[in-house]
Parts: structure tokens; sequence; C-alpha cells
């Protein structure tokens, strides 16, 4: 009798607006699901949230993730719904 184990793990990355993130606004999460072996699971997930507009980013964020509030305006979503986008990948 073999027994199959469906655990997985997800590897991710959040990014936010500034240089703290526990106090930031977020602005992407990126993440891959594997199976114990490390083997990929599914296809990579990339999410990105619309910067406010009442929120200054600090420069340095946008030099280290490469994103422009342009940028998260045109492909980003609301932070709610990337909320919810995070929760559901989880």
């Amino acid at each position: 009798m073999s027994t199959t184990s469906s655990a997985t793990f997800l590897w991710h990355d959040y990014e936010t607006w500034g240089v703290s993130p526990q106090k930031d606004q977020p602005s992407q999460f990126a993440a891959i699901r594997t199976d114990q072996d490390l083997n990929e699971v599914g296809k990579p997930i990339n999410i990105m949230c619309r910067i406010s507009n009442d929120y200054l980013p600090h420069p340095q964020a946008a030099l280290v993730t490469k994103l422009t509030p342009q940028h998260t305006l045109r492909d980003g979503m609301t932070e709610a719904d990337f909320a919810a986008k995070v929760h559901q990948a989880m």
C-alpha cells in the first residue's frame, strides 16, 4: 500500500513601496508552489497592487523592485483585491 502526500510549499516574495514591509503599502506578491521534492506545482503567481493616489513611494523601493507607480496603476489591482488574491494563493 502506498501513501501519497499532497503537502506543498509556497515560496513567496512580498514587495512594498517603502523600506519597512511592516508599515508600508504592498506593491507586489510573487510565488511558486512546489511539492515536497521541490518540483514546481502549478503556475507561478505574480500579483501587483495598484499604488494609492495619496501615497508617495520611497525611491529606494522603486530602484530595488524595478516597479514604478505607473506600472502598477496600469497592471495592478486594488489593495482589497490584492489581499484577497494573496490569501487565495496561500
